[in-house]
């Protein structure tokens, strides 16, 4: 077999016109695979840049529209816990001073803060954690209940059977405005951050 010079020749110079084409395009190739990434690296930053700022706006406005709940949180634990020592002091003033002349007086003031408070708390409670509502609702249902009892006894019979039950109401509901009054105290503590 006898090759021929001139056909090995024209198929080197092919093959290196071929070879050469083959380079061209890889750098070619990898140029524009360059570009492309440096395109998409672009684009994707902007667009995490964007989302970024979207998600900081609501950010923001679940932190404003949570701190304004905060902020009636606070207000509404301060304001029950203020009116059930309000009203602890005018049962306390009421229990010291039965018998006396003015204790319709100071049944009066009683029954008056028992009223704000229930009121007051009735509105507020949806701020409160279901175990200090259900504390302070147990306090004001006696409170409420030894107005209406002591509303309808006698303060002047000291001697009597009622006047003994009316002195055992006054205790068991001190016990439970001391009660709703710690639990909202701890509430407002945690509240706080210091609990």
């Amino acid at each position: 077999m006898t090759l021929d010079l001139g056909v090995a020749a024209m198929a080197w110079t092919t093959m290196q016109t071929v070879l050469q084409y083959i380079g061209g395009m890889t750098v070619v190739g990898a140029v524009v695979a360059a570009a492309c990434k440096i395109l998409v690296s672009h684009f994707l930053e902007r667009e995490k840049e964007r989302y970024k700022s979207e998600l900081a706006g609501i950010a923001f406005s679940f932190q404003t529209r949570f701190g304004r709940l905060h902020e009636k949180r606070a207000e509404a634990i301060e304001e029950t816990h203020r009116l059930i020592c309000d009203t602890a002091d005018a049962l306390e003033r009421l229990a010291s001073n039965m018998n006396r002349s003015k204790d319709m007086e100071l049944f009066a003031i009683f029954q008056g803060q028992a009223k704000k408070l229930s009121d007051y708390f009735r509105r507020q409670r949806i701020y409160f954690d279901t175990a200090t509502e259900e504390t302070v609702n147990k306090a004001i249902l006696a409170l409420i209940e030894l107005a209406h009892l002591a509303y309808k006894e006698s303060f002047s019979d000291r001697e009597g059977d009622r006047y003994v039950v009316l002195l055992k109401k006054i205790e068991d509901v001190k016990a439970k405005s001391d009660s709703a009054r710690d639990a909202t105290e701890i509430e407002f503590r945690k509240l706080l951050g210091v609990f």
